[in-house]
């Protein structure tokens, strides 16, 4: 694996009730797409409503790459420990209602820095090629 710049989160979506895949796919139609070009590559856990044929044809549309991280533990994805960051900073704002559970989301995904992206790529590679 070759990283040459890892930028970060360039679209988030916060609502209210469980993703799905008819909310997943108003996401990358509505959200993600916009902001994707032929330089950026979208990295995504294998999970099934990810997967569908119209999130595949409407991000590689775009000209950007789709890559699917490989199945395997949760501790070799750099996409868990994201989200595990994210989670901890938003349980130390411990947010009360709903504005500020959106304001406390923003501020920690941009709390994370580009190069927390590229170190949690590179130890994830690092540790799969132990494998």
């Amino acid at each position: 694996m070759t990283i040459s710049a890892i930028t970060g989160v360039i679209a988030a979506l916060s609502f209210f009730g469980s993703n799905n895949a008819v909310t997943f796919l108003f996401y990358v139609t509505e959200v993600l797409v916009p902001q994707l070009n032929d330089t950026i590559v979208v990295v995504m856990d294998n999970l099934n409503l990810h997967c569908s044929d119209d999130v595949r044809t409407g991000i590689e549309h775009t000209g950007a790459k789709l890559i699917f991280l490989p199945t395997h533990s949760p501790d070799l994805s750099p996409i868990e420990i994201f989200w595990s960051k994210v989670k901890s900073i938003l349980r130390s704002i411990a947010p009360r209602t709903t504005g500020q559970l959106h304001e406390a989301i923003t501020l920690a995904i941009n709390s994370v820095s580009e190069s927390n992206f590229f170190g949690w790529f590179y130890e994830c590679d690092a540790r799969t090629t132990l494998i």
